[in-house]
């Protein structure tokens, strides 16, 4: 039984996790960190990344003589990008 799903029972028992993780001598930190779902969250990004990768080919098919700074921009108005995703395209190109 992986820890984050002991921690979880007894703290569905009433106890509390800080309380729990010092006697299992795991770091909170630890415990949070296994609480979220990373395998969704690299699917869906990945899956940005895809569309937004795809979509830079048809821009720069469509006009081969732009550089990075028009495709971002288009793609800014486009609502593809946002301040985070601008430093993805930058470094794609």
């Amino acid at each position: 039984m992986p820890d984050h799903e002991l921690i979880d029972g007894f703290v569905a028992e009433g106890l509390r996790v800080n309380t729990v993780c010092q006697i299992l001598q795991i770091p909170r930190s630890s415990y949070y960190r296994t609480q979220k779902a990373p395998v969704v969250q690299a699917k869906t990004e990945s899956e940005q990344n895809r569309q937004l990768l795809e979509r830079i080919k048809e821009i720069k098919l469509r006009f081969p003589a732009w550089g990075y700074r028009r495709v971002r921009a288009l793609l800014k108005l486009e609502k593809y990008l946002n301040e985070h995703r601008l430093e993805f395209v930058t470094f794609i190109e």
